[in-house]
């Protein structure tokens, strides 16, 4: 099986990589090396580097499978059903991070190094914080490389078409008068 570029393969059974699902971010094979992003991992996960013929070897000793990867339903979303203000946000947070993303080497720079100083360059230059653009950059890097992965999850928020209740008793830990000491 070939390995190409956003394909997700799913890791079981290998000694150098943690299980779970990955996608391929990019890879040089005169260099041996192979750019992973952990798809389940933190909010703000690093891509992690992996060796080319490691990650052939264990694709051939079935340690390592390909695997289809299930959108969100939110990224399914025609462009014309999409509202303005959802449009905008994903434009905004596009080009937030559309330097970087578009820059082949900050991606090897960004994976194999702890700290990346082109991110502290581009964070100081465009006035944003580091935390915002390593957020911008894992959605993007998670869902698929796309610009649709940058859309707002509101459909994941509250409980949409159910009825709020209103309860005359509080809810939630009652407040406890506290002495300070003299």
């Amino acid at each position: 099986m070939d390995i190409i570029r956003n394909s997700v393969w799913l890791s079981q059974g290998t000694d150098l990589l943690a299980e779970g699902l990955y996608r391929v971010l990019d890879f040089d094979r005169k260099v041996d090396l192979l750019i992973l992003f952990k798809i389940k991992s933190e909010r703000t996960g690093k891509p992690i580097p992996f060796s080319f013929s490691m990650f052939k070897y264990y694709i051939e000793s079935n340690s390592i499978t390909c695997k289809d990867y299930i959108y969100p339903s939110y990224m399914l979303v025609d462009e014309k059903e999409l509202t303005d203000k959802d449009r905008g946000r994903r434009d905004e947070n596009y080009n937030i991070i559309k330097d970087l993303v578009e820059d082949r080497m900050f991606l090897f720079d960004y994976a194999l190094h702890k700290k990346s100083h082109l991110l502290m360059d581009y964070s100081r230059n465009k006035k944003i914080s580091q935390y915002t653009i390593r957020t911008l950059l894992a959605l993007y890097w998670r869902h698929g490389q796309d610009i649709y992965a940058l859309l707002p999850a509101f459909s994941n928020c509250g409980a949409a078409g159910k009825s709020r209740i209103k309860h005359e008793i509080k809810l939630g830990n009652s407040k406890k008068n506290r002495a300070l000491p003299n």
